[in-house]
């Protein structure tokens, strides 16, 4: 009887549900080589530190021209889905209670926030171990998953906080609207990774006839180190536009560092 009841209490214990490392909406710290899980609405998400990319943040006991950066690489993975790499990035001198520094990057699912990056660099230590590093991360699920090429229409907080963060350069040659599309000429450096864009458009409009929307394009190109120069012609749908409206009318759009504004008819 005592042996049933051991059999019984270890089936149960083999049968309990081990829960996630990490809960929804709480930062965390991940060691570089490890992962955890984290528990979103609709499961739960392992999270990996895949490796550190560049760390040219400036020693606190130095002086430097610019404070420098640093990119990791993370890899995200849902049972029954491919495995997607993002590369959060943070710039020297920004620490976890710089809340308004911190930059986000994403997919079209997923946003990553590095809040710090540990050890920080020192005139004292010429290279950290890779193995050294511990990231402290905000991992969170976009309420309306990004589409890389559609509008995605935001508050104008989270426009601003891309105006002067593009992730990676890129340049506009022109622009031009045909029905719902817009159209955008780009030229970038690459040739060995795919590259996305994402176009972001203000839900607080310009008073102006028409009225006006800035609008802000987020480049990533995953690390791609070749230097070819790549002419692209990126298609966006602006009909969000129309139906967030939910009647017809004009309006113009300023996308930034594109040479001219566009008028988009909906």
């Amino acid at each position: 009887m005592k042996k049933l009841l051991l059999a019984c209490c270890i089936i149960w214990l083999s049968c309990e549900e081990v829960p996630p490392d990490v809960l929804y909406g709480e930062s965390f710290e991940l060691a570089c080589g490890e992962s955890v899980l984290v528990e979103v609405e609709t499961g739960e998400i392992e999270v990996g530190f895949q490796a550190v990319l560049i760390d040219s943040r400036c020693p606190l006991d130095a002086e430097c021209l610019w404070p420098g950066w640093a990119r990791i690489q993370l890899w995200l993975h849902r049972p029954g889905q491919d495995t997607i790499y993002l590369e959060p990035f943070i710039y020297g001198d920004v620490f976890k209670e710089d809340t308004t520094t911190h930059k986000r990057v994403f997919s079209e699912e997923y946003t990553v926030t590095l809040l710090q990056l540990d050890p920080y660099p020192s005139s004292e230590i010429a290279q950290v171990d890779p193995d050294e590093y511990t990231a402290l991360l905000s991992f969170s699920l976009n309420p309306v998953p990004l589409e890389t090429y559609r509008l995605n229409l935001v508050a104008w907080d989270v426009v601003r906080e891309f105006l002067n963060n593009p992730i990676d350069g890129f340049d506009i040659d022109s622009t031009a609207v045909v029905t719902d599309t817009l159209l955008v000429y780009v030229n970038y450096g690459g040739g060995c990774k795919e590259h996305d864009f994402f176009l972001f458009g203000s839900t607080c409009w310009g008073e102006s006839d028409p009225p006006s929307m800035l609008a802000v394009i987020i480049h990533d190109g995953h690390w791609d180190m070749c230097k070819a120069l790549i002419h692209e012609t990126l298609r966006f749908d602006l009909s969000p536009i129309r139906d967030w409206q939910g009647d017809s009318g004009t309006v113009k759009i300023i996308v930034k560092d594109a040479p001219d504004a566009v008028r988009y008819h909906y």
